[in-house]
């Protein structure tokens, strides 16, 4: 991979950090407001699910993702189960809505990456992915 590509790719999965603490401190103000946290992840699932309702069929590139992945599943070579990434996204969501609130931002994260490091560990050993 060329130097550049590793930049971009850093810098990205830099903005993506920096995002997701955002969207963390968010939920959780969120949660806090209105007193109950599942209720933040419906709204917070809710808008983007509204956003990706327009986007999605809209764009030319949505419409032939879509199309890629009927053909995926209905051929196999795309699993069921491998569908289901939103499901976590919705706990993190969730979870965010309901603990930051109390732990803050910093600790939440923490605990999260320390979460995503050891499954990841246990997912490569076990040859979930690509």
């Amino acid at each position: 991979m060329p130097a550049t590509q590793r930049i971009v790719g850093v810098g990205l999965a830099t903005l993506s950090g920096v995002a997701v603490a955002v969207q963390s401190r968010i939920n959780g103000e969120l949660g806090v407001r209105l007193g109950d946290g599942f209720a933040a992840a419906v709204i917070s699932f809710g808008v983007g699910l509204l956003v990706l309702l327009l986007l999605v069929p809209t764009s030319q590139a949505g419409r032939r993702g879509l199309a890629a992945l009927r053909t995926a599943l209905g051929s196999g070579a795309l699993r069921p189960w491998q569908c289901l990434g939103g499901v976590f996204g919705a706990f993190l969501v969730a979870t965010q809505g309901l603990t930051i609130g109390t732990l803050g931002v910093a600790v939440f994260t923490v605990a999260v990456v320390a979460g995503q490091s050891g499954s990841s560990l246990a997912v490569d050993r076990a040859g979930i992915g690509p």
